[in-house]
């Protein structure tokens, strides 16, 4: 039994392929890419495979070569920006070829005809791999990446009261940049549920009440409980709730890492910021420096 190999369709196939593996490294790594140079990238790639297949270097065809056949069509789709960045695209590019290569031969057997022994090679295939690859990317960039990111925004704090300290976590918001119109000192928002053992019955009751938006009840409270001084009216702006006030206080410490702040705001939310409770805080970049 012969098999008869055809140079056209094995450029064809690994020119797909190749492009396929060059794009999803760019939507993973979140690359700028021209399609001209994602084009020209996967013809180099084709090119060089099909040069190893059909010449005596046919043999040393393995991982090794893999990553030299993937080298060029990267420096073409990215140019080349340091050694450094040159090593992480290739990586990924290899990882991502991996992927969708397990992916095609997966629905290469599914699809395959075991009867007669034949498996079959099809555009289709090649085409729900893409998807597939795709939709794990996405979950990768979209939930991975992004827990990962928080993880590394997430800064523990501790507030002191007199005799009274809490210690809760905040997500270092560098869109954040919200300062109280008086001293324009910076503030940071917590929820009311992490900041309850530290206010006055008083104060706490407006949230509890439904009263937290009504000024005379809010400059009562902080009367009552004689902290007047510490009182601060934040205005600020979000989606949905322009020109509103955060009702905020000066705690008398605040420690973030190994530095003591006196002139930071907490302001008082009542609502959740994090759904998932990672965070019950936000702070803007200027809070730590």
């Amino acid at each position: 039994m012969t098999i008869d190999i055809y140079a056209d369709m094995i450029f064809l196939i690994n020119f797909a392929i190749n492009t396929a593996v060059l794009w999803l490294a760019c939507l993973l790594t979140k690359r700028r890419m021209r399609l001209w140079r994602l084009f020209l990238g996967g013809i180099t790639a084709s090119l060089l495979y099909t040069i190893l297949i059909f010449t005596p270097l046919r043999p040393f065809i393995n991982v090794f070569t893999s990553f030299a056949i993937l080298a060029p069509s990267i420096v073409i789709v990215h140019g080349l920006h340091g050694w450094r960045r040159f090593v992480i695209d290739l990586a990924i590019a290899y990882i991502c070829a991996f992927a969708l290569g397990g992916l095609v031969l997966v629905i290469m057997n599914a699809t395959s005809n075991q009867a007669a022994q034949v498996i079959y090679a099809t555009p289709l295939n090649l085409i729900i791999a893409m998807i597939l690859s795709f939709g794990g990317i996405k979950f990768v960039r979209h939930y991975i990446a992004k827990k990962a990111v928080n993880k590394q925004k997430l800064q523990n704090i501790e507030i002191h009261m007199g005799d009274k300290k809490i210690e809760i976590t905040a997500l270092v918001d560098t869109g954040m940049a919200l300062v109280e119109p008086i001293g324009q000192n910076p503030v940071i928002i917590a929820e009311i549920k992490v900041l309850t053992p530290l206010l006055p019955k008083p104060i706490a009751n407006l949230y509890q009440n439904g009263t937290e938006n009504d000024l005379t009840a809010i400059s009562n409270a902080f009367t009552y409980s004689k902290w007047q001084t510490r009182l601060r009216m934040i205005p600020f702006k979000s989606i949905g709730a322009k020109n509103s006030i955060i009702t905020g206080f000066r705690p008398d410490q605040i420690i973030i890492g190994n530095k003591s702040y006196t002139n930071i705001i907490i302001g008082i939310c009542d609502f959740a910021l994090d759904k998932q409770g990672e965070y019950s805080a936000l702070m803007g970049v200027d809070d730590i420096e």
